[in-house]
C-alpha cells in the first residue's frame, strides 16, 4: 500500500548528509538510524538519492574486492565508488 508523505522541512538534513562539496557523506549506519525515516525518504526523493551507504557496507565491501579490478555500475551519485576509491559509471 502507498503511504503519501505531508510535506515537511527536511533541509537540516543537507549539513548531515552532505560533504562541503555537495557529496553524499558515508555514515556509520547508527547515525542514520537516529533520523526519521520519513524524513530519509523524503530527503532522498527531494535529493534523487535512492542509496545511503554506510561505513560498515564500506568497510564490508574493502574486506571483499580489490579496488584494482573493481568498476562500480550503476553507480547513481558515485558515494560507493568515491568510498572504495574505484571507477564509478551511471
Amino acid at each position: 500500500m502507498f503511504k503519501f508523505l505531508d510535506k515537511q522541512d527536511v533541509s537540516y538534513m543537507d549539513q548531515i548528509l552532505f560533504d562541503e562539496n555537495g557529496l553524499i557523506r558515508v555514515l556509520p549506519s547508527a547515525d542514520l538510524l537516529r533520523l526519521p525515516q520519513e524524513h530519509i525518504m523524503i530527503w532522498g526523493n527531494l535529493n534523487g538519492i535512492y542509496t545511503f551507504p554506510t561505513k560498515e557496507l564500506i568497510d564490508w565491501l574493502k574486506e571483499k574486492i580489490d579496488p584494482k579490478d573493481t568498476i562500480e555500475i550503476c553507480s547513481g551519485n558515485g558515494a560507493i565508488g568515491r568510498a572504495l576509491n574505484v571507477t564509478s559509471t551511471d
